[in-house]
């Protein structure tokens, strides 16, 4: 199977037939197919592991897959999935954030920087995301939900006060 060598990002290829249905993990320049699954939710999980994690260049596919591999191992728990990951990405670590309200917490690898892509344990499942990002969504679930801003002079949640004020320390919301 060829890829197509116009395309710059690795993708994954379905194939039905037979019977069944196969998710090659593509890699642009490289000819073959890098990875075979019959899951497409664990094929999209290495491409994301491949597009995202820890810098601009792609992340080489031996550690991509080394690290797809650990968080389909049953025998290990999320946290010393990632303190392995971390290992092998070349991370700082691991962290933990909560969001705020009722929205959940975080594990992650620390790659350096709020925004940098990296593997994260969400309490149920291994996404790829930066905790900055999730931060963030995590921040907009609890505000829909409740109907609170959060201040940004102050960082307090509260409900905006007449004129769109927080009602913490008075400053505007927007």
């Amino acid at each position: 199977m060829q890829s197509n060598r116009t395309d710059s990002r690795p993708k994954v290829v379905p194939w039905h037939g037979e019977g069944r249905s196969l998710f090659y993990v593509v890699v642009p320049h490289v000819d073959d197919p890098v990875a075979t699954f019959d899951d497409r939710r664990a094929a999209d999980f290495v491409v994301d592991l491949l597009g995202v994690v820890g810098s601009r260049d792609f992340l080489p596919v031996e550690v991509a897959l080394a690290v797809a591999a650990l968080t389909r191992d049953p025998d290990l728990d999320p946290e010393e999935v990632l303190e392995r990951a971390s290992d092998l990405l070349g991370g700082f670590g691991v962290e933990h954030v909560a969001g705020p309200g009722d929205t959940g917490a975080l594990d992650y690898v620390n790659m350096g920087d709020t925004y940098a892509g990296t593997l994260a344990h969400d309490g149920a499942d291994f996404v790829v995301t930066s905790w900055g990002d999730w931060y963030e969504g995590a921040e907009d679930e609890h505000a829909e939900e409740t109907g609170e801003r959060r201040c940004p002079y102050c960082g307090e949640w509260g409900e905006p006060e007449q004129d769109n004020l927080c009602s913490s320390c008075g400053n505007a919301l927007d």
